[in-house]
């Protein structure tokens, strides 16, 4: 290695003249990169929570990448705003709404969610929690049958006491 040789960078990655010609640049591609990691939907639904799905040029690259995702929880709906984004010169997004329905079970899901780009294929996952509303009120779940209520009742006139 030459003394005093400042380091540059050449297509993203590190060099520092010591071997003649600069390394080969690698191919164009993309990055995918999805926020938050970690969604959350609450009662009552229907309800949604939205990811922002973020794509990078890398190396030159220049394309349209089509967007999709699976995972959805059962009686979810997921849409993009736009499930095709152009990117260039620099980075493109868009954002997917998650909307838990009326039947979907409470539970944790993971998303996946990919973009692709002739042949190139990137993929991020991600975590969705339906959850009960910290508002709703405790103990008390009104269904299409009896209403059942937490905690002691006090006996009614001819019930038997345990």
């Amino acid at each position: 290695m030459r003394p005093n040789v400042p380091r540059y960078y050449y297509g993203g990655l590190p060099y520092d003249g010591s071997s003649g010609a600069p390394p080969p640049q690698p191919p164009p591609d993309f990055s995918i990169t999805v926020t938050p990691l970690a969604g959350e939907i609450r009662t009552p639904f229907p309800n949604s929570t939205d990811y922002t799905v973020n794509l990078s040029p890398l190396y030159g690259f220049s394309g349209t990448v089509t967007l999709s995702f699976i995972g959805l929880p059962p009686s979810g709906m997921g849409r993009f705003a736009s499930a095709t984004v152009m990117i260039t010169t620099g980075p493109g997004s868009s954002t997917l709404k998650i909307t838990a329905g009326k039947a979907t079970p409470f539970g944790l899901y993971t998303l996946t969610v990919t973009g692709e780009c002739n042949g190139l294929v990137h993929s991020q996952t991600v975590q969705l929690r339906v959850m009960e509303s910290i508002d709703s009120p405790k103990g008390v779940f009104k269904g299409p049958g009896p209403v059942f209520v937490e905690g002691p009742i006090d006996p009614l006139p001819g019930d038997p006491v345990e």
